[in-house]
């Protein structure tokens, strides 16, 4: 009797130090990068009144998505993020006002945040919130 209680307890032992291990294994602290591309739809209106939207008259367009940041603890992390769009190019030629003759356009954009992540639980699936500052830089081309 006494030794299945010591196996019991061996057991337990075991079970509980490969759970932590397992949770430690997804929360570690230390640097980390991510790289990922993005699909950007059009989709804001040109008017506030309504009318057409974007997606009319531009393209949606691919571009990259990256983050570099440092985990502290289980709980907390910081990072950077920059996302690139290549360009919203024009679906047909434009007129220039006043000249008549068809231009080329398209719109590109730059967006930079600094981010803070608080994670509220452990384990492989870990939701988080997320809170930031930024801005983005917008180059309409003709």
């Amino acid at each position: 009797m006494q030794r299945i209680a010591i196996l019991i307890s061996l057991l337990a032992v075991f079970s509980v130090s490969s759970v932590a291990q397992a949770q430690e294994e997804f929360s570690y602290p230390g640097p980390y990068v991510q790289l990922a591309g993005s699909y950007a739809r059009c989709s804001f209106n040109l008017t506030d009144g309504g009318g057409n939207d974007c997606s009319d008259g531009l393209e949606s367009s691919f571009g990259l998505n990256g983050r570099i940041g440092y985990r502290f603890n289980r709980f907390f992390t910081v990072e950077g993020q920059i996302e690139w769009i290549s360009g919203f190019d024009a679906k047909q030629s434009i007129l220039t006002p006043g000249a008549g003759n068809p231009t080329e356009a398209s719109a590109e954009a730059i967006t930079y945040t600094i981010n803070a992540r608080f994670y509220p639980m452990e384990g492989r699936i870990q939701p988080y919130a997320i809170a930031g500052l930024g801005g983005e830089n917008v180059w309409l081309n003709s």
